[in-house]
This record gives C-alpha cells, structure tokens and sequence, in this order.
C-alpha cells in the first residue's frame, strides 16, 4: 500500500490532511496500512527538542492512531515511542486525533474502547508537569461517558486547566475572567476529583499557579473557592474538613502542598462541635504539625479539649523547638488549672519535666513560677534537675571506607552495549559508572572493535542515531560509543564540559586517529575516585611493553588520582620504569603526592590547582554544583576544590551535600574545607545543615577535624551568622561525637566573638549549647567576655544564659 495517498500525505508531512484520508479509507484499508505505518515509524528519528515537532512525525501518529483497531494499541502507539507528540505550540492534537479515532463517523468507537483508552492515557507519566493528550481524554470522557479517572496525573492536569481558564479551542483563544469557584461550579469533574487534591504530595500546579496569590484572592485562591463552595452547598463542608484534616495528619507534601491544605482548613472554619469529632486529629497537629499547622490546631482546640487532655498533651506540647508555641501552651495551662484544681498535680508535673529539658533561661523561669503558683497547698514544688553530668567519652562513628570498583570478568561486547543502553536510560550524575564504562569500551575496543561496533549498533542504534543529529556534542561513553561505530557528530562545541567528557574527548580523537590505546590510564579503582598505586604501575608498565604514549589528559588524570600510599613494592616498581610517563609517576610516589610544578599538567588541571585567584572566573570543569568539578575527579586535592566553593564569585548557594563526599577523600583537609564547613553550618537550608554535620562527624572519626581552622571560619562569618542555626548544627553533631570534640569550636567562637562586642541573631542559643556542652565536657575554662555580659543587668535571655554559662564554667 506504499502507493496509497495516504504514505504520499505523511511523506510530505502534510498532517492536516490525514483525517479527510484516512475517512476516504475502508476499514479493510485502514487495518492492512498497521504493517507499513509501523515501519514508517521506525524510521522516524529519534524525538528531540529538535525533532518533535517534524510534520512527517506528527502526520505517522494521525494516521497510526486512526488505522489501529486496538485501545492498547492505540495509547502504545500515542504514548511510546517515536510517535510520542504531545504538545506542539499552535497546533491541538486532540480536535486531530478525535477525527482520525472516529475517521468512520460518531459511533465507530465503542464505549469500551474510549474508556479503555482514557484509562491508559491517564496512568501515563506527565511531561514538564501535564498530562499528555489531557483535552483529548476529556472529549473521550464527554463522548462515552465513561468513569472520570482519578489519577495523579489527570487531577493535577486538570486542576492546572481549571486554574489556567484559558481556552486555546476558540478562535481567537480566550480567556474566562470568572471566579475560580464559579468555574469550579461548572466544571463536570469538580465531585469526583475534589478529595484527590488533598492525597498528592510534592507536585506543584495547583497550590502555587501562577504567581503567589493571597488565600482570599476570589479569583485564584482555591482555598477561597473550595470554601465558598461548600458554604452554598455545592461541595459537602463536612467531608471537605474530613479530607483536609486527613491530609493534614498524613504530614506529607511540599511546603506549597501544607500552606494549601491549612489555608483552606480555615477558611472552611468548622465550628466547635464540628472539630470536637476530631479532637484526636487535632492533637496529632499540635504536637507533631509543623509550626503553622500546630499553632492552628492550638487554637481551635482551646474550644474543644476538657483540662485533663490539655494537661495531658501538654506533656509534649511543650516540647517543641517553637517558642512562640509553648509560650502560648504555658498561658494555656496557666488558665485552666484555677477552672479545674483536680488537675493541679498532674500540671506541675507536666511542668516539672519541661522546666528540666528547656534550653531558654527565660522560658525555664517562667514555668518554675507557674510551678510555685499551682503547686498545692502543703506540697513541695518538684526541684530543678541538676545540669546534665560529664559524659564519657564517646568513640566517634567509624570513617566510611572507598569500595574498590572491580570490571566485570569475561567482559563480552554484548555486555558493555547493554551497560552502555542502562547508562543512556539513567541519565544519572554517577562518575564511578560512567568511569568504568569508558574502561570498558576501549579495552573491548582495543581487543575486537568491528565485534563491539556490531553489538552497538544492535543494542543502542536509536542512540546512535541521536547522537549523529544532537544539537550538542556529547563527548560521553556515548560520544566514545559513536567514534568506535564510525558514527560522526556534525556540529561543533561541547555543552557539559565535564570531566568525563574531556577525556572522552582525548579518547575519541585517538579512536579516530587510530592511536592503540589498550585501556585508559585514569580509571579509578575505588568509589572515591583514587586509584591504587600499584595497579597504575602495572598499567604504565603495560604501556611501555606495548610502547604506547598515553594521552596528555588521561595521564595527568591519573597522576592526580593515584594515593601515594606506603608501598616500597610500588615506588621500588615505579622507580624502575623508564618512559616520560613511568617517571612522572616515581617521582609523585617518592614525593608524597606533592607537585614540585603544577603547571606541568595540561589543561583543564593546570586551571584547577592554581585555584579560583582573586578575580571573578570559572571552572574549566562543568559541575552541578559550585565546586570545581565532582570531588572523586580530584580525590588527593579536596582543599583546592573547598577553596573554588569558598571563593566562588557565581552567587550560587553550596551544595552542602557533596561535603560529606568530598571530606571522605584522602588529601590533606586545610583552611578552604574548614571555611567551607563554616559555610555549610550556617546555611538557610535545614537538609543542608544536615548533611554538613555529617561532613563534620566524618571529619572528627577520620582525625581530621581542625577546632581552631573552623574557630576562625567561624569568626570570619560571624557578622552574617545566624547564632540558631549553628547552635543546631553543633548539637546535632554533639549527640554524634560528644560534647568534647564540639566544646573547642564553640568555646573558641565565642572567645573571639564576646570581647569584640558583635551581637548576632541567635546568641542566647549559642550561650544555652555552650552551657549544656560545658558540662557534658567538664569544660572549667575562661571565655573572655562573657563576665562582661553576664554583669549586665538581668532583664534579657542573653545576660540569664551567660550568666548560667559563667556558673558552670567556674564549677
């Protein structure tokens, strides 16, 4: 049928034409088109940012989708694969594939098949957050009347069309300037996805569209909407409050997804025997709620809890790091007590125990007089528990250990193109992998490269054939895949220069240059990155038997990696090599990995050891972060790559979590990795103040932690510190360490801090830590300072915490 007008319209891409085809087509005609169509859709290229939108693609899709008999086929055909164009500007696929769907008339597409059809397109994965073929589902749900799918995918995409209003089906597109809750009120959908808003987590497009918008706003707040709605009975108020709550309780989502559902928990504003159904729930958000949400679940359960309960979960309450809230659970307690004396035991005991664990002097001496007040008559207020004893000493964790990367045996050349397929289908930032496919490649290259080119094109010819028409050049293990193929890359550039990519580059052109290269020099034998110096020895020993000259960037790479570790066996091996190469590497073992000229390395290493400077520049090396490359590229320099972050002039916030990978490596740790870590303790982001406490806990268990190098980057930032967040940070990593290896920065932070006269954010913090370590270490030095502070009058938190400082301090 090749010569049927229909394979003429989609070989001139002529899209538009193939409804009025396919209708001038029989059934028979249609069916006996599937083994062609297929065909032309293998030949499709692969789909690209700058291929998807070919007419020739989109004109194959029309026509597979109107000559498939088959629901399954139909969605396998739209939603894999080369025929997978959802959303091209100017252009709805949904008005074209309805008319190539029912290229017969109305009814040649039973209930069963639509049904089956929306059911598979609204379990699919969204793309860049919608739901492909979204209109298109929805004329189907219309035509059959078949159940609304309730996925994430179809409820996320249909409340972003909800909140969008913008219908690109009229001509010119318009624009619906009602209400929110008026369109909600007209939408069909509105009963059987409105609960489902409230059971998916993390996923923006409906509680954050568009810009931020106050929860009142009539016209974007969903909150506002959903509100209104059940006050005019349309929605059901009380299953409403019951799915919010729920949700609530779960504590999962994003930050956008909890304001979203507290927001409209109250504007739904149920009444007081409304919530009294949910006292549990309720009390579940005071104590284990974020700050928000507890503080809500505070105030409306002063109208529903009985005195008892209030004692009873105050206990916890009053437990939380927010002040704010346990000020407000003390006033609380304060003012049911004298409505209910029977409970004046149990609250001075609930008080008792939060007197005893409170870091903050003044809410301390606030719950010891509510202690005196309610205490009754003829009974002795409980007594302050002591400060905390010298704790034993503590055996940090031990330092985590590199794994060896050991390659596969009896390595086949179908083995590494279906490596290679997983690596291309991951698309991970994984060094390690990446590292060894490259080894993989050239050795089997080296040993029989027509039978690993043969593989290659069996296993990742779609690969390839992207790779011959990529917009960029991508000079990754698959760039090396290319040039073993013969498969050439027509333009010219790299986008991501990362460090695989400039060896790859290397590799690639002594591929095509037909330089014998039995395996790379630089391929790290541990997970960290390093590779063990005898095994370089025997791999340059190689070299020379072979007479080879290594590449320039894969020598200097491995040089930079290799651990000079203490083996005579291996500096008396090296010492006897005889190439340039061999002796560049006796001369690094003998000298402890110390360069005697840096600048004897090619580029981009030449770059990178010389450091940032004072300049604004940036790194030869892409990374995702703003460290100079990954920290397993440079294993034996983690202080040069500490000093690009520090020094870094992009503005870009640290990924504190490389810390821990980079402290993990064995060159020295000096000043750059202690600013660094100083950085990381007093970053805005929580998840990143934790993982630099692990950086630290790491360095303390390998001995490598420097109390005074970290005192002075701490000191250097102190006029942008805020006091708080370090003094978590520090008790986080005391409950890791000990109080003794954390006790010397602290103490030598505020040593230069208190006499300069400086106050930060956060100070008093830092003076409750300093008191709780000091005793926990048997600390009975002198701050300088804090005398001074403490002699001022007693009316602030600051001179209260300084003065129980000083106090155990003088023990």
């Amino acid at each position: 049928m090749s010569d049927h007008p229909l394979f003429k319209i989609m070989d001139n891409g002529d899209y538009l034409a193939v409804p009025d085809a396919l209708a001038a087509m029989t059934v028979d005609e249609r069916r006996a088109a599937v083994p062609e169509l297929k065909a032309a859709r293998a030949s499709l290229s692969r789909v690209t940012l700058e291929t998807y939108d070919d007419p020739r693609r989109i004109a194959v899709q029309l026509a597979g989708a109107g000559c498939l008999a088959s629901a399954p086929a139909v969605a396998e055909w739209l939603l894999k694969g080369k025929t997978r164009v959802t959303r091209i500007p100017g252009w709805r696929p949904d008005a074209s594939l309805i008319a190539c769907l029912f290229a017969d008339g109305p009814n040649t597409r039973d209930t069963d098949f639509q049904a089956e059809l929306v059911r598979r397109i609204a379990d699919s994965h969204l793309d860049d957050g919608e739901l492909p073929y979204y209109h298109l589902v929805v004329e189907l749900i219309r035509r059959s009347g078949c159940p609304v799918p309730a996925t994430d995918a179809f409820v996320l995409a249909w409340a972003h069309e909800t909140a969008n209003r913008y219908n690109v089906g009229t001509t010119p597109p318009t624009w619906d300037d009602r209400p929110l809750a008026v369109v909600l009120a007209d939408t069909p959908f509105l009963p059987s996805l409105v609960h489902r808003l409230f059971e998916i987590d993390g996923v923006p497009g409906y509680t954050n569209h568009g810009d931020p918008y106050h929860r009142d706003d009539p016209y974007d707040s969903w909150p506002a909407a959903l509100a209104a709605l059940a006050a005019d009975g349309i929605l059901d108020a009380g299953r409403l409050h019951d799915m919010v709550l729920a949700s609530l309780v779960r504590g999962t989502g994003a930050a956008a997804d909890v304001r979203f559902r507290l927001w409209t928990l109250e504007k739904l504003a149920p009444s007081a025997q409304e919530c009294a159904k949910y006292e549990d729930d309720y009390v579940r958000l005071l104590l284990d709620g974020p700050s928000t949400v507890a503080s809500h679940a505070q105030q409306v359960l002063r109208e529903v809890l009985t005195p008892a309960r209030v004692v009873e979960a105050s206990r916890d309450a009053l437990l939380r790091p927010e002040k704010k809230l346990v000020r407000a659970q003390l006033a609380w307690l304060d003012k049911i007590v004298p409505q209910a004396p029977d409970t004046a035991g149990a609250a001075v005991a609930v008080l008792a125990e939060a007197r005893d664990v409170l870091e903050d002097v003044a809410l301390r001496e606030r719950v010891e007089r509510l202690i005196t007040r309610h205490s009754p008559q003829n009974a002795q207020a409980p007594a302050p528990s002591v400060l905390p004893e010298r704790e034993p000493d503590i055996a940090p964790p031990p330092p985590p250990k590199a794994a060896r990367l050991d390659g596969p045996v009896d390595d086949t050349p179908e083995d590494v193109a279906a490596a290679l397929n997983v690596w291309w289908r991951r698309h991970q930032d994984d060094g390690p992998f990446e590292d060894t496919l490259l080894d993989r490649l050239i050795r089997q290259a080296h040993q029989d490269r027509d039978g690993l080119a043969a593989a290659l094109r069996a296993r990742i010819a779609d690969h390839l054939d992207w790779f011959s028409q990529a917009g960029h050049e991508p000079w990754n293990p698959l760039g090396v895949a290319a040039a073993i193929c013969g498969v050439r890359y027509p333009g010219s550039g790299s986008m991501y220069d990362t460090m695989v990519e400039i060896r790859g580059q290397e590799l690639v052109d002594r591929l095509n240059r037909g330089v014998t290269t039995p395996f790379p020099l630089a391929t790290a034998t541990h997970d960290n990155g390093t590779i063990e110096a005898a095994e370089l020895v025997r791999r340059i020993a190689e070299y020379e038997r072979l007479e080879v000259e290594p590449g320039p960037v894969d020598l200097a790479q491995a040089l930079l990696r290799v651990v000079p570790e203490d083996d005579p066996d291996a500096r008396a091996t090296a010492e006897a090599l005889t190439s340039p190469a061999g002796r560049r590497l006796a001369d690094r073992l003998r000298t402890g990995g110390r360069d005697t000229d840096p600048t004897a390395y090619p580029e981009p290493f030449t770059t990178l050891l010389a450091g940032p400077g004072p300049t604004p520049t940036r790194s030869p090396v892409y990374a995702p972060s703003i460290f100079p490359c990954r920290p397993e590229d440079l294993p034996c320099d983690p202080d040069i790559q500490a000093d690009w972050a520090v020094n870094n002039h992009s503005g870009d916030p640290m990924d504190c979590r490389v810390l821990v990978r980079l402290v993990a490596l064995p060159g020295p740790k000096g000043q750059a990795i202690h600013r660094v870590l100083a950085k990381g303790l007093n970053d805005s982001r929580r998840e990143h103040r934790m993982a630099t406490v692990d950086a630290l806990v790491v360095m303390v268990s390998r001995g490598e932690l420097d109390s005074a190098l970290l005192t002075e980057a701490l000191a250097e930032r102190a006029a942008i510190l805020a006091g708080s967040r370090l003094a978590s940070a520090l008790r986080d990593a005391s409950a890791a360490v000990g109080a003794r290896a954390v006790w010397p920065v602290l103490s030598g932070f505020l040593s230069r801090l208190l006499p300069s006269g400086a106050s930060i954010h956060g100070l008093s913090d830092l003076l409750a830590l300093a008191t709780d370590l000091a005793a926990r270490a048997g600390a009975c030095e002198e701050i300088p300072g804090l005398a001074e502070v403490a002699s001022r009058p007693p009316k602030s938190r600051l001179v209260k915490e300084a003065r129980q400082l000083r106090g155990v301090l003088a023990r």
